[in-house]
């Protein structure tokens, strides 16, 4: 039962890693584009897989 407290936290926290990856992609890295001229379209779910996965490395 424990390991299953465990993998479930850790579904959680991959999660909550996600959402906030998404967060921080639409309202801090789309205005550092734009600012610069580069347009934010195209493959943008790979910055924000990329950011949820550094928040989850550093919180390990």
């Amino acid at each position: 039962m424990e390991e299953w407290k465990q993998v479930l936290f850790r579904l959680i926290e991959a999660t909550i890693m996600l959402a906030i990856g998404l967060l921080v992609t639409l309202t801090i890295l789309k205005p550092i584009y734009e600012h610069f001229g580069i347009a934010f379209l195209g493959n943008v779910w790979v910055n924000w897989f990329g950011v949820s996965y550094l928040f989850f490395s550093f919180i390990q």
